[in-house]
């Protein structure tokens, strides 16, 4: 498999080699599980954050499918008559994540006690559902860093610039993080993957084919921190 590694960056889409192959923009939380998936694919991958994917689609990125962490930027691109319908993929559980096990377990506690608190900013889909779950909270005190990505907000806490951030449970692993409450909502409104097809694309039967054969490896997926969805397809 030949894979490009590119967060936010539509440049690297032209250093990806010739466009015999597939050419797949999926979220940047993928980027450690979405390789052994794939396997030997001919396929290139450009990871970066779902709603840049699908801005840099919409301004004429040569994608044939997306694989993005929410479904709703493929619902808007789906509406702009560029791609096919989001199809849910896989599922993720959203944390609230410290440095540290010790304090408070309670949510709203732990926030009050922080007073800072990171997360994705609005459009990056676990900030998205961040703002879910902070909805239910008692969060009036907190101060809210807003960042472009949840790697930045894993990275965040884990330097220490704050002491609590909204991240995936599969960003837990390899960072010295711990997770001191988790979001577990159904799968209406939790954590869901989403992939789509580009309409345009003269290699969308060869990416439908890909990405079905990758993600039928739910093995792989829940042996890096992934859960099945059971939404109606």
């Amino acid at each position: 498999m030949r894979c490009c590694l590119a967060i936010l960056a539509l440049t690297s889409l032209v250093a990806c080699g010739d466009r015999a192959s597939v050419r797949l923009g999926a979220a940047a939380s993928l980027s450690a599980v979405l390789p052994a998936a794939l396997g030997d694919a001919d396929v290139e991958v450009v990871y970066g954050g779902s709603g840049e994917l699908a801005a840099q689609l919409r301004h004429g990125a040569p994608f044939d499918a997306l694989l993005l962490a929410s479904p709703a930027p493929l619902a808007r691109t789906a509406g702009a008559g560029l791609t096919t319908a989001p199809t849910a993929a896989i599922g993720n559980l959203l944390v609230l994540a410290s440095r540290t096990p010790d304090g408070p377990t309670d949510p709203a506690s732990a926030l009050r006690r922080a007073g800072c608190l990171a997360l994705g900013a609005p459009g990056v889909p676990a900030g998205d559902y961040a703002r879910r779950w902070l909805a239910d909270l008692d969060h009036d005190a907190v101060r809210l860093v807003e960042l472009p990505h949840v790697r930045a907000v894993a990275a965040a806490v884990e330097t220490g610039a704050c002491p609590l951030g909204m991240v995936y449970a599969t960003d837990l692993r390899g960072r010295d993080l711990h997770a001191i409450a988790r979001w577990e909502p159904d799968d209406e409104v939790g954590p869901v993957y989403a992939w789509a097809l580009v309409k345009a694309s003269p290699r969308a039967e060869a990416a439908k084919a890909l990405l079905e054969a990758a993600l039928d490896r739910r093995d792989v997926f829940a042996a890096h921190g992934f859960r099945r969805v059971t939404v109606a397809r």
